[in-house]
Parts: structure tokens; C-alpha cells; sequence
């Protein structure tokens, strides 16, 4: 009967953990990551940090509820990624003030709660071969918001879409190679 308990409190312990990462990205990174949509430009931060933070919170959903799959959605958030690398990276229309004050602050909050994030994803025990790639697809959708936040922060007066290419490249080889293998079999 002890061990029923104690099995009991690990799994709630866990659940709570999920739904804190869970709301953390909802309640304190926010959508859109709270960037600037003054321009193209900015309109283009916000999208990429959109859909890195979906396929975090579905990741979130599928290691709490076992045997739910949040594929279609991933897989979508994927093509968005891709595509909105593609098009923002173009050259668009002038870039005055590429990343204003307020861009580079709210990059610096991003960094520190994807840090914060990061942190405690450690906290997290795989049970099962599931919850190892789940835990590997939301580090790689933290490491795409980190390399944008990087990028803003470091070259301000840079588009940092072509920086996250290959983040959304692998992220695109993982899901297809590991993920999908795993998690919908």
C-alpha cells in the first residue's frame, strides 16, 4: 500500500511540475513573447516565438496526459517555423530600428525565463522512452526563443531569422526521425 502512495505523490509531484513549465511559458513568456509588432520585422520575432511556445505547451500536454498526442499540432507549428524563417528572413522594406530599446529588454526577459525554463526541465525524470524525446523536442523549442533573444541582444541592428535556420532545420530532422517514430507508435 506504501508504495501505491508514494508512486501516487511522484506522479502528482511530476504533474504539478509539468503544468508549473506549462503555465510558466503561458503566464510569464507569454504568446507572441510580449515583442514589438511596430514592424515586418518585429511582426516576424513575435510569429517564430509563437510557434516555439506552441510546440513547447503541446509537448507539456503530451508528457502530462499520457497517450495523448499532440502531433498534427507540432508538426504544423513546424511548417510555420519554417516557413516564417523563410519569409522574414527576406529583406522586406528598411530595417530603421531594427530591435528599439524595448526589443532588446523584452529579448533579455525572454532569455532569463527560457533560462528559468531550462532549469527546471532538468527537474523532469523521463519514466519511459516518450518522455525523452518529449523533453528533447521542448529544449530544442527553448533553444530556437534563446538564439532569437541571443541575437536580438547581441546584434541589435540584425535580422536574427537566418541565425535560427538550422535550429528549425533539426528541429524539423528530430520530430521527423525520432519524435514521430516514438511518440506515435
Amino acid at each position: 500500500m506504501s508504495s501505491g502512495g508514494s508512486s501516487l505523490k511522484r506522479v502528482s509531484e511530476r504533474g504539478r511540475l509539468l503544468t508549473a513549465l506549462y503555465h510558466h511559458m503561458f503566464d510569464k513568456i507569454g504568446g507572441c513573447a510580449n515583442y514589438s509588432k511596430k514592424t515586418e520585422y518585429q511582426v516576424g520575432v513575435g510569429r517564430i516565438n509563437e510557434e516555439a511556445h506552441c510546440i513547447f505547451g503541446s509537448v507539456m500536454k503530451s508528457m502530462q496526459w499520457k497517450g495523448h498526442s499532440e502531433i498534427p499540432h507540432i508538426e504544423e507549428e513546424i511548417g510555420l517555423l519554417e516557413k516564417d524563417v523563410n519569409e522574414y528572413e527576406r529583406d522586406i522594406g528598411p530595417y530603421e530600428a531594427l530591435n528599439d530599446s524595448g526589443m532588446v529588454k523584452n529579448a533579455k526577459r525572454v532569455r532569463d525565463e527560457v533560462d528559468m525554463l531550462e532549469l527546471e526541465l532538468k527537474n523532469v525524470k523521463p519514466e519511459d522512452e516518450k518522455d525523452v524525446v518529449n523533453l528533447e523536442m521542448a529544449r530544442r523549442s527553448l533553444g530556437i526563443m534563446r538564439r532569437i533573444a541571443d541575437e536580438i541582444i547581441e546584434n541589435p541592428n540584425e535580422k536574427p531569422f537566418w541565425h535560427v535556420r538550422s535550429e528549425v532545420r533539426e528541429l524539423r530532422e528530430f520530430f521527423e526521425t525520432r519524435y514521430v517514430p516514438v511518440i506515435g507508435g
